[in-house]
């Protein structure tokens, strides 16, 4: 599903298919692929055949969430949340005749499970590892601010590739971006903040204007599941397509995902570490205490008790629509039953178990090098630290080698770089 998420053509999902199948037992072809779409009902722009009126409903909801979105971003949202392939004409169209006016009220500033604001070393170690889980490999090095809460994905870090290459005993495999070099992620921070953001804190603005939200009861108010269920969506929705082409950009242009899984098919090296799950247990077991207050974004005894009268309203589905009267007829059972309600901990008893949750950095670890020429510099982890070796020059050349078209001479004024086996127009095809 991925590669139709992506949005590729019939041919090219064929062909990345081929890549991940044993072609010598299994075979599929391009009339085999399209008749096995239409039995799982994945059509095309054309097949779906929306007009302005059919996708409006599903564009105001999408509005609510988010509110900044432009026609390109709502095209792909269609797609990606409500499994909607939309034309822009279409959609334009729509945002012309059905303009939506959205007041945004004053930002509400939540605070974690916790109770705290402040960051939590060991969670956010928690994060790291879980994706290292996940993939089975780690980057060269990681990166990100100074910041103390990023000790423990540095220290992590740091003993994983030790862990596979004792050579690198001594140099912290953590680059500390300092001097507003943190780029990446602060963009990606700015885009969530312009995109996902807005549409949160309305809903949750909308409970503090009605007098519905925790900030009137002593009771807590916990919107992370919805908040991940929103969040994920997002993040995939950029992974899965092509950004646009930049000529000032010397990275591989194409869908992030894509490169991700095959960076060689893109003129790039694969520099994967691959994990042995011996060396993520063994982290987790000394850096992180999985009885640490963070851990728990309700209090256990509180969280048991709120899953009782969950489960005795009848477990319904928590979506935006159903948020707040979830959250209201959850709040009249739990004061129905407020004698067996547990006692909740105090804001001095997780401040004193925070603090013990912070991790110092690895002692005798020195940093990575680092050559700054002018205006460019390498943050990389190639060579250690020091960028491209002869080894790697050489696997780049044999790959633009590979790249290289087929040059075909017809004659002395004519020359053929390849064929096109492209025969007629194959609607299928077309995501316009």
């Amino acid at each position: 599903m991925r590669f139709w998420k992506a949005q590729l053509t019939n041919k090219r999902i064929v062909e990345e298919l081929r890549k991940h199948i044993d072609t010598n037992q299994y075979g599929i072809s391009l009339t085999k692929f399209i008749e096995i779409c239409k039995g799982m009902g994945l059509f095309r722009t054309h097949q779906q055949g929306h007009t302005p009126e059919s996708i409006q409903d599903a564009m105001l909801e999408l509005q609510a969430m988010y509110p900044n979105a432009g026609a390109r971003e709502m095209i792909s949202l269609l797609f990606h949340e409500m499994n909607m392939a939309v034309s822009r004409s279409k959609c334009h169209m729509n945002l012309l005749c059905d303009p939506v006016s959205t007041i945004s009220g004053p930002s509400t500033n939540m605070t974690n499970g916790c109770g705290s604001a402040s960051p939590s070393t060991q969670l956010i170690l928690s994060y790291y590892l879980d994706v290292v889980d996940e993939l089975g490999f780690i980057p060269l090095v990681s990166q990100s601010d100074p910041g103390t809460e990023n000790f423990g994905i540095a220290n992590a870090q740091t003993m994983l590739r030790q862990w596979h290459d004792p050579a690198l005993a001594g140099t912290l495999q953590h680059r500390w971006m300092r001097s507003k070099k943190n780029v990446k992620p602060e963009i990606m921070w700015s885009q969530l903040r312009r995109r996902f953001t807005p549409g949160f804190e309305a809903l949750l603005q909308e409970g503090v204007q009605r007098g519905w939200s925790a900030l009137q009861h002593d009771f807590p108010m916990d919107f992370h599941t919805l908040d991940a269920m929103r969040a994920r969506p997002l993040s995939r929705t950029r992974q899965s397509h092509r950004k646009t082409s930049d000529c000032n950009k010397v990275l591989p242009h194409g869908i992030a995902e894509l490169i991700f899984d095959t960076p060689q098919d893109y003129g790039a090296l694969q520099l994967k570490i691959m994990v042995d799950k011996a060396a993520t247990t063994h982290v987790r077991q000394l850096y992180i205490d999985p009885d640490h207050v963070v851990f728990d974004l309700v209090p256990g005894p509180l969280n048991a008790h709120l899953k009782e009268c969950y489960n005795e309203l009848g477990r319904p589905a928590v979506t935006r629509q159903t948020v707040w009267a979830v959250y209201l007829d959850l709040l009249h059972i739990v004061q129905d039953h407020a004698t067996r309600l547990p006692p909740l901990p105090t804001a001095a008893m997780i401040e004193q178990t925070d603090s013990v949750g912070s991790l110092p950095l690895l002692e005798g670890q020195r940093d990575l090098p680092f050559n700054e020429d002018g205006d460019n510099y390498y943050m990389g982890g190639i060579g250690g630290g020091l960028g491209l070796d002869a080894v790697h020059v050489q696997h780049l050349d044999e790959l633009d080698a590979e790249d290289e078209p087929e040059i075909i001479e017809v004659g002395p004024d004519i020359i053929v770089s390849d064929f096109s086996d492209d025969e007629g127009n194959d609607e299928l095809d077309d995501w316009s």
